[in-house]
């Protein structure tokens, strides 16, 4: 609700960002997950095992340099795209033939948070997947 007010009054604006489903706290399985900030970006491959199970299996961290910061969008999603790959494909190195098999024909579902005020809506049809 505190945001709701914030959007609401604040001079800033908030970015609309499209999400396909709100979690509900017992999600169970392997997700790619992604923080971006406005300094830092942060990619993990985690399992989720309901309620306060977690277990991170391959993760990395960056500063995001200042000129993909005010530069064109195209140049910034491309090296997020390629901090994804990093960090996927040491994550899928590091597992079995069965595993690797079963992420490259379905892929993986995506969690993505902001560090910075969002406007979320919800979308029934926006598929995520690496």
């Amino acid at each position: 609700m505190i945001f709701h007010n914030l959007a609401l009054t604040a001079s800033d604006q908030f970015l609309p960002t499209p999400i396909r489903a709100l979690p509900t706290g017992e999600e169970k399985g392997r997700f790619l997950v992604l923080d971006l900030g406005g300094t830092n970006l942060r990619v993990a491959v985690v399992w989720l095992y309901g309620g306060d199970g977690l277990k991170v299996c391959t993760q990395g961290s960056w500063g995001i340099p200042e000129h993909l910061k005010s530069g064109a969008a195209e140049a910034l999603f491309r090296w997020v795209v390629g901090r994804i790959g990093d960090v996927v494909g040491e994550y899928l190195g590091d597992v079995g033939s069965e595993e690797r098999g079963r992420i490259l024909s379905e892929g993986m579902e995506l969690g993505v948070t902001f560090s910075f005020p969002m406007e979320y809506v919800l979308l029934s049809f926006f598929p995520f997947y690496f």
